[in-house]
């Protein structure tokens, strides 16, 4: 009697050992892994955490899906982040045409948290297979920043009533509005803290404060050496190799905290040696750095070199802002349908790299077809693969360490974009002055103050088209950094895991 109980339980079931009532069944990479012969089941092989984002269970994508947000409120959401991230995109691009005039730059970190709360947002209300389509659409906002801010930089910079400080009380209202909307919409049981139940003061330790202010002694070191090296001072001055030596010094102190701290480090070594992670972090450093190189730099070519005002300039560079949008919302598409992100990196970085070393070729005389193209293709080439990064940060990791990779990804860009632009302008300031000091006649100290703008004011008509010959010589080794870090850029990815996100739950 009591074996036949056994027994109907065990069909039941579905298993025939009644031993094995009661356990839990095996994983599902067990079971496919189970030779059909022999009865046995194989042990379930060792898959990457985020590796369930790859490849789904069956039946589980309606349930993931219920998770996140559809509809209208999808929609706001997106909507306020392409205007929070147009806020920050415009306080680089807008000032792109005014900074000739203004002679100074505008270079800092502090728009790394809104940028990077967008995209860590995005993880929370978008399900995976989305994600691509939605990144590019947010990361598009960069080159609707590139098209509208150096036209609305030329209209402040040439009023006498706005003056150029209205580039940035243009924040106000657009930040307000973003905050709002995610106020309102943001769904509390969305995006719950890690760790929500430590202490206090475990909670401050886990901040990383010290480590974040020895990391940014560490990068000051670095930015003075770069900005003061071969410009303000000779590389030998003792203030600029003293820098170099204080960033060494912080920078070995601040890798032995984060070896210290382990799982409590401001960057953990478990998240950043993944290598889609520590590739994607310097493949975003080095684009990022070519990219400002190139958009800093363009506005100079047509003020000083070609003699625009600021608002021909604005107009003259839209090709490049044009296209960056068009290419992230094509590649964002792209990627959503195929599910394959890595090819878009290669093709990408080649296609800038190429039109960087286009521009390098530009010069007084260059009439607008060449111009025009080498900034389309510059352009695209970044359009195409600025997001993947950030994407394939989603793709290899666990949902509770996307937020932390994310940062880490974007802060790598704005780090990126801040050295790269250093270098670049070290190398302009350096072969500006070797080329102005050849001319007779001029006052060196005059021409470089007057910032490549309405030179005609300070240089005589007859020695005029030396001096835009100089700036021309200046630009164009400006741009071979940027060709540098491009092709840097293009090795790396050739590195990346070559993963895809699967469609459908079928895949």
């Amino acid at each position: 009697m009591d074996d036949s109980k056994h027994a109907s339980a065990a069909m039941a079931t579905g298993n025939n050992d009644p031993q094995q009532q009661g356990r839990e069944s095996p994983p599902v990479e067990a079971t496919m892994n189970a030779d059909p012969g022999s009865g046995e089941k194989s042990p379930p092989q060792d898959v990457e955490p985020a590796q369930p984002a790859l490849l789904p269970d069956e039946g589980s994508e309606d349930s993931e899906s219920d998770k996140y947000l559809h509809g209208m409120p999808l929609i706001l959401m997106a909507l306020s982040l392409m205007v929070g991230v147009l806020t920050v995109a415009l306080d680089n691009s807008i000032i792109s045409t005014a900074i000739p005039k203004m002679t100074s730059e505008f270079n800092s970190l502090s728009d790394v948290r809104l940028f990077c709360g967008s995209m860590i947002i995005i993880t929370q209300i978008v399900e995976m297979r989305k994600r691509p389509l939605f990144l590019g659409i947010i990361s598009s906002m960069f080159g609707v920043a590139s098209v509208i801010g150096p036209a609305l930089g030329g209209v402040f910079t040439h009023s006498e009533r706005l003056t150029w400080r209205f580039c940035f009380w243009i924040n106000l209202p657009l930040g307000g509005l973003t905050g709002l909307i995610i106020c309102l919409y943001y769904p509390s049981t969305l995006g719950g803290a890690v760790n929500k139940d430590r202490p206090l003061k475990q909670k401050l330790l886990g901040l990383g404060l010290k480590s974040a202010v020895i990391l940014t002694a560490t990068l000051v070191c670095l930015f003075l050496a770069l900005q003061w090296g071969g410009s303000v001072y000779p590389w030998r001055d003792s203030r600029v190799w003293g820098c170099l030596l204080g960033f060494g010094f912080l920078l070995i102190l601040f890798s032995y905290i984060q070896v210290r701290q382990k799982e409590d480090a401001l960057i953990p070594l478990r998240i950043l040696s993944q290598r889609s992670v520590l590739l994607g972090c310097l493949f975003s450093c080095l684009l990022q750095g070519a990219m400002m190189t190139q958009a800093y730099h363009l506005p100079f070519y047509f003020q000083a070199v070609k003699g625009d005002d600021p608002q021909e300039s604005g107009i003259n560079i839209l090709p490049h802002g044009v296209t960056v949008s068009i290419a992230t919302l094509i590649s964002g598409t792209c990627m959503t349908l195929s599910g394959y992100y890595v090819p878009f990196m290669w093709f990408g970085a080649a296609l800038f790299t190429t039109g960087g070393g286009l521009l390098y070729t530009l010069s007084q005389t260059s009439p607008i077809g060449r111009w025009f193209g080498f900034q389309l293709m510059a352009g695209a080439g970044y359009g195409t693969t600025v997001q993947i990064p950030i994407f394939a940060i989603q793709v290899v990791l666990s949902t509770a360490d996307i937020p932390l990779g994310t940062t880490m990804v974007i802060i790598a860009q704005s780090f990126g974009g801040a050295i790269g632009l250093a270098i670049a302008q070290n190398v302009f300031q350096n072969y500006l002055n070797q080329e102005l000091n050849k001319i007779r006649g001029i006052d060196v100290e005059a021409v470089v103050a007057a910032g490549g703008v309405e030179l005609e004011k300070v240089v005589p008509n007859n020695l005029l088209a030396l001096v835009r010959d100089a700036f021309q010589v200046a630009i164009a080794n400006a741009f071979l950094v940027a060709v540098g870090l491009g092709g840097a850029a293009f090795l790396v990815s050739l590195g990346m895991e070559r993963l895809r996100i699967n469609k459908s739950k079928s895949s």
